[in-house]
């Protein structure tokens, strides 16, 4: 089977014309760019290193932690995760490095991450739109409002009861 052939540069020259003649951008982006940054939810030893109970239990992974799990393992895990995840308040320079090529644009950010690593790469915060929410913010499980809340609260309050061995 042939394998198409990139000219890596040409690329870039077209992308870079483009957001030179662009007078609006949007950016989209799921779970590739958080996994380009660093974060991999597959990661066995990370997740070993933050859910030792877990990974007792046979996990290996965060994409593996769907499967029910009994309350205070459940609310441990998304604790740390969350806390992991989201609340890092490094930024990271391959998001740093995105918001810099739109720097003096107009722009907006769409994205499927709920990681909040576009705000602390630089973007500002009313220009991103999350439509699958932001592990910043918590809601009713069944809709009862508009309103959501500052999950920050909530997660150090768990994380001061999470016993990593248990």
């Amino acid at each position: 089977m042939n394998q198409p052939t990139i000219d890596l540069a040409a690329s870039v020259g077209t992308i870079r014309t483009w957001l030179n003649e662009a007078d609006r951008v949007l950016i989209t982006a799921g779970a590739g760019l958080s996994a380009a940054a660093g974060y991999d939810y597959g990661d066995e030893d990370r997740f070993q290193e933050l859910f030792p109970a877990l990974h007792r239990h046979g996990l290996r992974s965060r994409y593996m932690v769907g499967v029910p799990l009994p309350p205070a393992l459940l609310w441990g895990y998304w604790a740390v995760h969350i806390d992991d995840i989201r609340f890092s308040t490094a930024p990271n320079h391959l998001y740093q490095r995105l918001r810099a090529l739109v720097d003096g644009k107009d722009h907006w950010v769409m994205t499927s991450n709920v990681d909040g690593l576009f705000a602390r790469g630089g973007f500002a915060p009313d220009r991103i739109f999350t439509p699958q929410g932001d592990y910043g913010r918590y809601q009713c499980s069944t809709p009862c409002t508009p309103t959501t809340w500052d999950s920050r609260p909530l997660v150090q309050r768990l994380l001061a009861a999470y016993d990593p061995a248990t």
